[in-house]
């Protein structure tokens, strides 16, 4: 079964594409997406496929922060239906818990799991895939669209404690230091 993401997650991108010097139609072609894919944001297209476009735009540009990029344009009208149940909650709380709750209806090869304890809540974000591991530019633009989601129910003044990757650190961890206001580990 082919994990599938609405093709909404790629609004911008062909404003990033073009900022790091890339023809972003030219990119959609070698990661085997379909350009019209761009102009109707609720068409389903294959997670592979937009991992493939992340990372060969990554390479093709080498902008490391490609994911970062996509992520800091994004926000909740991203997320079509799940963006509208997201602020249409009472609380941050529920917000968040609704966003863990249906997450899967825009992306579903996605799982957040949220932890409480008396002054921390931890968000853990699983991505799913045919490879053992997301591909990091995924992972960056997923997190990032999870951060700037949260900061937006929250306010921009909110930073989260830490970020934890799972993979190399980046070589310019200021950039992803600047981006989450936080300690990245």
């Amino acid at each position: 079964m082919t994990d599938l993401i609405r093709s909404s997650s790629l609004s911008y991108f062909p404003e990033v594409a073009r900022s790091v010097g890339l023809d972003p139609m030219q990119m959609m072609r070698k990661a085997r997406l379909p350009p019209a894919c761009l102009d109707k944001p609720d068409t389903p297209i294959a997670v592979a496929g937009l991992r493939r476009l992340l990372e060969l735009s990554a390479g093709a540009s080498g902008a490391e922060d490609f994911g970062l990029r996509l992520a800091e344009r994004g926000g909740l009208t991203n997320f079509g239906a799940v963006g509208l149940i997201v602020r249409e909650q009472a609380t941050v709380g529920e917000a968040i818990d609704a966003f863990s709750r249906f997450i899967h209806i825009h992306h579903d090869g996605m799982r957040l799991d949220v932890a409480r304890s008396k002054q921390t809540v931890t968000i853990t974000m699983h991505l799913r895939g045919r490879h053992p591991s997301a591909s990091r530019q995924s992972i960056d633009m997923a997190l990032g669209s999870v951060h700037r989601i949260i900061q937006s129910l929250f306010g921009h003044d909110w930073r989260p404690q830490e970020v934890h990757l799972h993979y190399p650190p980046p070589h310019d961890r200021n950039r992803y230091r600047e981006f989450f206001g936080c300690r990245v580990i």
